[in-house]
């Protein structure tokens, strides 16, 4: 993946940014499944699939030559309410989608 966010890296302007977003491993939704299919404890490897969450998604950001100006999370209708009653604290739990905004403006980091 930081190869790939590297090449789209060298694309953007220094004041342009990229909006990244991902399927959310920490997403509560999909714990049955991937105990279903015991993929919890595989690697990509064997899995054949990353398991994103936002310091993971932003490690690869910071690798591939790029700052990370913000992390978001894309909450459905049912997770809204949840993250309201939290006070967002749940957002990381709920939310089916990592939203991260990144570019190459050291001044605009988060």
């Amino acid at each position: 993946p930081q190869k790939i966010l590297g090449e789209y890296a060298t694309l953007l302007d220094e004041r342009g940014c990229a909006v990244i977003t991902a399927h959310n491993f920490r997403y509560l939704g999909n714990l049955p499944k991937m105990l279903a299919k015991r993929r919890l404890c595989r690697g990509f490897d064997s899995a054949r699939i990353h398991f994103t969450a936002s310091g993971m998604l932003a490690r690869w950001i910071r690798q591939s030559g790029l700052n990370v100006y913000d992390v978001g999370y894309r909450l459905g209708r049912r997770a809204k309410w949840i993250s309201r009653a939290s006070l967002g604290l749940m957002n990381r739990y709920v939310a089916r989608e990592l939203v991260l905004v990144a570019g190459k403006d050291h001044r605009r980091v988060r």
